[in-house]
């Protein structure tokens, strides 16, 4: 079972990679 704070961790790493995406996106 993952600790809270590895979760934590994954689940800002998803949305910085999100939200990079969204900005690329409005960029194009």
């Amino acid at each position: 079972m993952m600790t809270a704070q590895a979760m934590a961790d994954r689940l800002s790493q998803r949305s910085f990679r999100e939200y990079e995406g969204f900005i690329e996106n409005r960029s194009a």
